[in-house]
């Protein structure tokens, strides 16, 4: 071989050794940089990291924290390559976290201490306290709008104040207050309590939400603490916004107008009182205040009916109406100038009257002067009155063991001077006070069951006639027969009842 040769085959074995020699310093000048820090989630004293790392640096990672991205402070040390970890977070400050992979390459027996050698670090994270559930209570009525919400007196020291934000009928978030960690309205050993109070939005109703956002400040900065803040937490009507008017052959529901122009929602179902089966729920959707339910026959239905209102994706709470509700119904019934009161017997086959007897003058002025005792100056309505004095008779009356004590006395007299009787007393009584009241009333002599189903207890009871319908009256007794006792019900409703051998239907 030449020396020509020579020199050719020397250099290309020089140039390969430096080749096989270099090859890992340049791969991992490739792969240094691939450590991947994120972080997972973060509460008031801690934080979760999560990281990835694909360099050679497989035998561990320090965890070092900044205030301000230029001094480095290690918090922690975590032995392995991919990891999972919390660290604690300082109070009321904004902080970083990075991570520097390690290898432990020997170990000095002098110091006695391992030696490291340490690849790049990881990406720069932020952090601070954050509240991951802040639960918010609101309470509204025509007046006034309250949030309220509370803190663990363990957190306190971690906020500084409380950022209140509200949205009204589905608009805008607009800030309201800020209010002070420091000024709480009631306390107790775990927890302390806030509210905020403000004026109520609209006259008209509406649908309020609050937030309450926690927050610290830091280097003149605010941070809020609760990362959910920007979700509603409460919803409220302000009163009930809808009505129901019941006539012979309509029922309408009206509604308030609320600010915000809602749609409103209204579903009803309805029963036929004559075969006892009720409908499937009907929906209708109207932007108009008022709706009125067609073909409906009030003589033979009653409804059920539900109003929601709706602001875009804003829903409100829902009015729950009754189309027969009594208190309606019977301050919407004509007043009848009646005095003669039948009592039906409904004991045979077939109903009949058995007697009648008279609204006397003496009796009109013992229940005027009940109700001039009991209101005193005061304007009720006519169906305040007879509910009253429904419940005046089933509670302040003793059953008349010894019938000679009311016996040739007045329904009336018995009942509202004596203070005694027994059931005919009882209805009789009601009967004359609806009467008074200007309603079309009865006394029903009947049948009402025993524990075993049978209609075998002999029993007076008390109708009213409102709206083209017969409904069931009965003063019961609370001393004697337990807390029963029915107000301007249908029959379903009053179980027990029955009337020429069968249970009692609505007429």
């Amino acid at each position: 071989m030449t020396k020509k040769w020579k020199r050719l085959l020397s250099a290309v074995l020089s140039l390969t050794i430096i080749v096989t020699l270099c090859a890992p310093f340049s791969a991992y000048a490739k792969t240094t940089n691939k450590v991947t820090l994120k972080v997972d989630h973060m509460y008031t004293s801690y934080v979760y990291l999560e990281w990835n790392n694909t360099t050679k640096f497989k035998d561990g990672v320090i965890i070092e924290r900044s205030t301000d991205k230029k001094k480095w402070k290690t918090v922690d040390e975590y032995y392995g390559d991919d990891g999972y970890t919390s660290v604690s977070l300082p109070r009321k400050k904004l902080v970083y976290y990075r991570i520097k992979p390690f290898n432990i390459v020997d170990y000095d027996w002098e110091a006695g201490e391992y030696i490291y050698q340490y690849g790049k670090p990881s990406n720069v994270v932020r952090a601070y306290s954050k509240m991951d559930y802040f639960s918010v209570y609101t309470e509204c009525d025509s007046k006034y709008s309250t949030v309220y919400w509370s803190l663990d007196r363990y957190d306190k020291k971690y906020v500084d104040g409380f950022d209140i934000f509200r949205t009204v009928n589905g608009g805008k978030q607009k800030l309201m207050a800020s209010k002070s960690v420091n000024k709480p309205y009631e306390k107790d050993d775990w927890s302390l309590s806030y509210r905020y109070k403000n004026k109520a939005p609209s006259k008209n109703g509406y649908v309020v939400k609050y937030v309450v956002k926690p927050y610290f400040i830091y280097k003149d900065k605010k941070y809020y603490l609760n990362k959910t803040s920007g979700k509603s937490t409460d919803s409220y009507v302000a009163y009930d916004f809808a009505s129901v008017v019941t006539k012979e052959d309509t029922v309408t529901v009206n509604m308030k107008k609320l600010g915000g122009k809602p749609t409103y929602k209204i579903q009803y179902t309805y029963y036929n009182i004559r075969k006892g089966t009720t409908s499937k729920t009907i929906t209708v959707k109207t932007n108009k205040t008022s709706y009125t339910i067609k073909n409906a026959v009030s003589k033979n239905y009653t409804y059920n009916i539900t109003v929601t209102p709706i602001w875009g994706k804003t829903v409100g709470n829902s009015v729950y109406l009754y189309s027969h509700e009594p208190y309606q119904i019977m301050n919407s019934t004509l007043v009848v100038n009646n005095t003669t009161i039948d009592v039906v017997n409904t004991r045979e086959k077939k109903s009949y009257t058995d007697w009648s007897f008279e609204l006397t003058k003496s009796d009109y002025k013992i229940i005027d002067d009940f109700f001039y005792n009991a209101y005193k100056g005061k304007n009720p309505s006519r169906a305040e009155m007879a509910d009253y004095a429904l419940q005046w008779i089933h509670k302040n009356v003793d059953y008349a063991y010894d019938y000679s004590k009311v016996d040739g006395l007045s329904y009336a007299d018995a009942i509202f001077n004596k203070k005694a009787g027994q059931c005919l007393q009882y209805n009789g009584a009601m009967a004359e006070v609806l009467t008074y009241l200007g309603y079309e009333a009865r006394v029903i002599k009947g049948w009402r069951t025993d524990s075993s189903g049978e209609p075998t207890v002999s029993h007076f009871w008390c109708e009213a006639k409102i709206l083209g319908r017969w409904y069931l009256f009965e003063t019961g007794n609370y001393g004697k027969n337990g807390s029963w006792q029915h107000f301007c019900e249908l029959y379903g409703y009053g179980m027990g009842y029955t009337k020429n051998g069968v249970t009692a239907y609505d007429e």
